[in-house]
């Protein structure tokens, strides 16, 4: 049986603009970009906790260790201990949206916990009129830009003015029942000014979300194609880079097809190039519903496709390459005149395990695929070292 090739539009990104997405998880090469500023805020954190273990210490050796450096010393070893054990946690495993989440809610809950330790040492006035200890707030939620999703931005805000509101609360109930120690150092309570710092919060939230809206349109448009809506070839290799290295850690192996689509040119000449571009577009959305969670496909160039499969050695990507060969060739897409298109596609298959690098894989890949075209077409051939072999069982046309 045969079905009807229709263009998938699903593969083309949604509007990472408009204000009434910004609920929805951000795409897949967001996401990607996600994982990776997960890991940057890892190893940032740790630095910047690690200076605030100083600025304490510096404060005690000029005035003595007093109730306020102790407090900022011990929550600032606290959180130097978090990012240390964050920073393990990402580099054993692809950073995801709860961990996102979990890292930058406790970013804004160490600073209220040290604001909380003022309070309840007896220091409300430092507790809401501290400019040092304010300022970590603006920079959790800075951070949270680099994690490229509005989501965990918005919760950080919120968790922001909600804990420094009660924070404010708490010191404005300690002050009743006396004067604060630290008054005079550090001044009284004005609720105009705690006013206007819920406001900055507020406003640092707001600035962060256009900074992530912007930044991630902009991310999208340079790496996907405006064709097909897959991603291009320079994210592509980007996306291979990674997955070798992270393959080479935990020791498994991927594979890289490269596809052709075959007498392209036949179809642009004779039905016209909107054909020829619906073709494509309808091929796109072939390969992205096929793949696994997690693989990825992208535009190659002009009729060519590339599938990057993850934790796939050569007997687990060929026959899911062939399966793809198969969806395609077994698809009609309608031509010029009511004529009815057969379209079919070229595949080379090759294994990649360390320490091959990129250009090798890419080049055993495309040897693969120039074989299958010369072989007869509408097949999948696996390269093999430095030689190309057929596949008996995905050669045969279909």
């Amino acid at each position: 049986s045969v079905r009807p090739l229709t263009v998938d539009t699903s593969t083309i990104p949604p509007d990472t603009v408009g204000w009434r997405r910004w609920l929805d998880a951000p795409d897949a090469v967001i996401a990607h970009v996600g994982a990776s500023g997960e890991a940057l805020v890892a190893r940032v954190r740790v630095v910047l906790t690690l200076l605030l273990v100083l600025v304490p210490l510096a404060s005690a050796a000029g005035a003595g260790m007093t109730s306020a450096n102790r407090i900022g010393l011990a929550g600032a070893t606290s959180a130097l201990g978090l990012a240390l054990l964050v920073a393990y946690a990402v580099r054993r495993a692809p950073p995801q949206f709860p961990l996102a989440v979990a890292t930058s809610q406790c970013d804004v809950a160490v600073v209220s916990a040290i604001q909380l330790g003022y309070v309840l040492a007896s220091m409300p006035s430092l507790a809401v009129n501290s400019r040092a200890t304010f300022a970590c707030y603006c920079l959790a939620l800075g951070a949270t830009c680099l994690r490229w999703d509005r989501r965990v931005t918005a919760l950080a805000g919120a968790a922001a003015i909600v804990q420094y509101v009660g924070v404010v609360l708490l010191a404005r109930a300690r002050w009743g029942s006396g004067l604060p120690q630290d008054l005079m150092q550090q001044g009284a309570f004005d609720l105009g000014q705690q006013a206007a710092r819920v406001v900055v919060l507020g406003a640092c939230t707001a600035l962060c979300l256009a900074i992530v809206q912007q930044s991630s349109a902009l991310r999208v448009a340079s790496t996907r194609d405006p064709m097909t809506g897959l991603t291009n070839r320079a994210f592509f290799l980007e996306r291979v880079e990674v997955e070798q290295a992270r393959a080479r850690r935990h020791g498994t192996v991927l594979a890289l097809a490269l596809l052709d689509l075959d007498h392209f040119k036949h179809i642009n000449d004779t039905h016209g190039h909107e054909v020829g571009d619906e073709a494509l577009r309808a091929v796109a959305g072939i390969l992205s519903r096929a793949v696994r969670e997690g693989d990825l496909v992208a535009r190659w160039g002009g009729e060519e496709f590339a599938v990057l499969l993850l934790d796939a050695s050569a007997a687990d990507a060929l026959p899911r390459i062939d399966a793809l060969r198969r969806d395609v060739h077994e698809a009609r897409l309608s031509g010029t005149g009511g004529a009815t298109l057969t379209l079919s596609l070229s595949a080379g298959v090759a294994e990649w395990a360390p320490p091959e690098e990129t250009s090798s894989l890419l080049r055993r890949a495309d040897r693969a695929l120039y074989t299958a075209k010369a072989g007869g077409r509408n097949r999948v051939v696996l390269a093999e070292g430095r030689a190309a072999r057929p596949i008996d069982h995905a050669a045969r046309v279909g």
